[in-house]
């Protein structure tokens, strides 16, 4: 309780004093705010009893008398109480101070009392900080590396606020955090400076704040530094090309290893082929260091060599080859061997051991030769075999023996034609040869070929056949052209020889053929066709008659083949009001031929429609009304931000078109509408041909209606892929 300052009178026995008082005690508390109970009143010594008001700042007022009961001691009355919430400041204290006063007036003891009160308000309560977010390491070399986190705290009006972050580390861990800096609130990272190669590093952070210190937060994944080196590499030699590495005092941790190699006394280093088990199980030959060095998170530490070992050890045996099954009396023939040493050393010399109808020989191939010329000057059988050195002092295992045998070539030539260049007058022709060989004849091959050596036909005939006939059936020769013809004999030896002759064809051609072209009422073309007239005796007759149509692209169709005089063919589908090309060609018997061609246009003031398999039924649209039309669509695929984002697409073809026609025709008469219907009620495909020479294949959609008192059919051809009709 405080008391204000006193008001006294009188004297004697009738002195008497008063005072106002306040009183402050705190009733209740929470983290943000603090409630004080807050009392006014007064107290007076002696009787006396006079007029009197007051009020207090923490509200409400008081009017009454000032009184005492008592003329020796201090009475003390209370006049107003009243609860005030006062709120906590944000990190600091800070006082407040309550007044009240009390005034007399109107008696004996006027005067006023001011009494006043002071508190000390605390400042607000906080929790706990949160620990930092989103923790990251990053190693800036063997010696440093940098921690960074995100925030996750509030200011100081908040309930979470930070004062400090520090910074933990565990080496080589899991295990206990240690703490290794501190920096303000406002820092987002640190710098720590205590690394150490060949460690693990794991960081951590925790905040400090007016309400205490957080955990750890979520560690960052863990840093490494640069491995150290192997205390010791020992290599050991487990085979003859076979080397064991051993580490000792490896760095604790590591992803991978590499191996190198030196063979010629660390001047240089190559990768060394090292499996898992640390083993080189093909080391070169010759004297070998190794040395190797550990990798983690990309880091690589420093090499650490390994004494040196020697690997060497005699060659296995070689593999040969480029000997044949036999070979012609004194004919070249060459033995090749491929060494086998798998100590990787260079062959120093080899050793071929040849045995020939006289005896066993052996020679010496000094170096890296790797090929030896056999001996073929006796007829007989040949065995060879080979081994070979390298830097061990022993030699090598022998290789598996090659046999072959020598003998005398077999011999033959062709009798018909009996020289090279000779004329043939027709085909088929019989080829005739002789053939002489000790052994017997086991094989005979006959080919054909052009004068540039190209095959054009090739058979096997019998062993004991001496001729063959060549025509037709074998290729369709062509005159005035030279050919060659091939024949390889195989003896029972295995040794075979080929002998060729070449020849020409010149024979006369038949008469050249006349052609007979007429256009019948469905715009069709009946072609008949008969010989010529011969030019000399000479001239051979006409075996048979080919008839055909030249195609826009310069090919030809086919209309009819081997034909007889006076025979014809059928061209159903000719285009219209367009000149186009037939050529007959006469064949004779020789094989020979000659062309007439004949040019020819079919005139037309009709559209063709032509349907059947073999487009024998057609419809003729001869009144055209207002014309036709065409359409021509091009597939593409549109797509967009390929020309880098402007907004637009950009359009690619995908190789499709479709064509879509439009035709109109008038019906004259009763004849013409029913023949329509007919072409209506057919579901199939047709034949279309305008009046422009172009000819399509196409699914028709029509439909007939009465327009201006005559009917009018319509036709909407779509194209499909072009089909010839049935020939015959």
């Amino acid at each position: 309780m405080a008391q204000g300052n006193w008001v006294q009178g009188g004297s004697g026995y009738r002195k008497y004093c008063w005072c106002a008082y306040v009183d402050v005690a705190e009733v209740g508390r929470t983290d943000t705010t603090v409630t004080y109970r807050v009392t006014h009143g007064y107290g007076t010594r002696y009787a006396i009893d006079c007029y009197a008001n007051g009020s207090s700042s923490a509200g409400g007022s008081w009017n009454g008398s000032v009184y005492s009961t008592n003329n020796s001691g201090w009475v003390w009355v209370q006049c107003t109480s009243r609860d005030v919430e006062l709120a906590r400041g944000n990190g600091d204290a800070y006082n407040h101070t309550f007044t009240g006063q009390i005034n007399v007036t109107g008696g004996f003891g006027n005067g006023t009392s001011n009494a006043s009160n002071t508190v000390t308000v605390p400042c607000r309560a906080y929790h706990t900080p949160h620990t930092p977010k989103n923790i990251r390491a990053e190693r800036l070399s063997d010696t440093s590396a940098k921690v960074s986190w995100d925030v996750d705290y509030t200011g100081m009006n908040g309930d979470y606020p930070w004062s400090t972050v520090t910074v933990g580390v565990v080496k080589n861990g899991p295990g206990k955090f240690t703490d290794v800096g501190t920096v303000n609130w406002d820092t987002t990272s640190h710098t720590y400076n205590g690394l150490e190669p060949g460690c693990m590093y794991i960081f951590s952070a925790k905040a400090t704040g007016p309400g205490g210190t957080s955990d750890y937060g979520v560690s960052a994944p863990a840093i490494y530094t640069t491995p150290t080196a192997l205390g010791m590499l020992e290599a050991v030699k487990a085979e003859a090309a076979k080397v064991v590495l051993k580490g000792h005092d490896a760095p604790a941790f590591v992803d991978s290893w590499e191996f190198q190699l030196s063979t010629d006394g660390r001047k240089t280093w190559v990768d060394a082929d090292v499996n898992a088990s640390w083993e080189d199980e093909e080391a070169p030959a010759g004297t070998v260091r190794y040395r190797a060095r550990a990798v983690k998170s990309g880091l690589k530490g420093p090499w650490t060599e390994s004494n040196e070992v020697t690997t060497i050890c005699p060659p296995l045996a070689p593999s040969i080859r480029g000997v044949r099954a036999a070979y012609a009396t004194g004919s070249t023939a060459t033995l090749e061997w491929v060494p086998n040493h798998p100590d990787g050393s260079a062959q120093a010399s080899a050793e071929v051991q040849i045995t020939t109808p006289a005896g066993t020989t052996a020679t010496t191939v000094e170096g890296s030769a790797t090929s030896l010329k056999l001996p073929t000057d006796a007829k007989g059988m040949y065995t060879a075999r080979v081994r070979t050195k390298g830097l061990d002092e022993d030699w090598g295992a022998w290789s598996s023996a090659a046999a072959y045998t020598v003998a005398d070539a077999p011999q033959a030539f062709f009798t018909d034609p009996a020289a090279d260049g000779a004329t043939l007058r027709a085909v088929p022709h019989t080829f005739t040869w002789k053939v002489a060989d000790e052994t017997g004849v086991s094989r005979q091959y006959l080919s054909l070929c052009d004068i540039r050596g190209n095959l054009l036909w090739s058979g096997t005939v019998d062993k004991n056949a001496r001729s063959f006939g060549l025509g037709y059936a074998q290729h369709a020769f062509v005159n005035f052209t030279p050919y060659r013809v091939m024949l390889t004999v195989t003896a029972g030896s295995s040794l075979s020889v080929t002998v060729s002759r070449t020849f020409r064809t010149d024979w006369a051609p038949p008469a050249k053929p006349s052609l007979n072209i007429f256009v019948d009422e469905r715009l069709g073309c009946q072609l008949s066709v008969f010989p010529g007239k011969a030019d000399s005796d000479d001239t051979p007759g006409t075996s048979h008659f080919t008839v055909s149509r030249v195609l826009p692209d310069g090919s030809t169709l086919q209309l009819g083949s081997h034909l007889a005089a006076g025979e014809g063919a059928s061209d159903p589908l000719p285009p219209l009001n367009s000149e186009f090309e037939y050529v007959a060609v006469a064949y004779a018997a020789t094989g020979v031929s000659t062309a007439t061609r004949v040019k020819t246009t079919v005139a037309s003031r009709a559209v063709a429609l032509n349907w059947g398999a073999g487009a024998e039924r057609t419809w003729l649209g001869r009144y055209l009304k207002k014309g036709s039309s065409r359409k021509v669509t091009h597939g593409y695929k549109m797509l967009h931000f390929a020309d880098g984002g402007e907004g637009l697409p950009v359009s690619y073809g995908i190789n499709e078109r479709d064509v879509n026609d439009s035709m109109d025709f008038l019906l004259l008469d009763e004849e013409d509408y029913k023949s329509f219907l007919k072409v209506m009620n057919t579901a199939g495909r047709f034949w279309v041909r305008d009046l422009y020479g172009e000819r399509f294949r196409a699914r028709l959609s029509c439909s007939v209606k009465r327009s201006d008192g005559a009917w009018v059919a319509s036709c909407d051809p779509t194209w499909e892929t072009w089909e010839e009709p049935a020939n015959g």
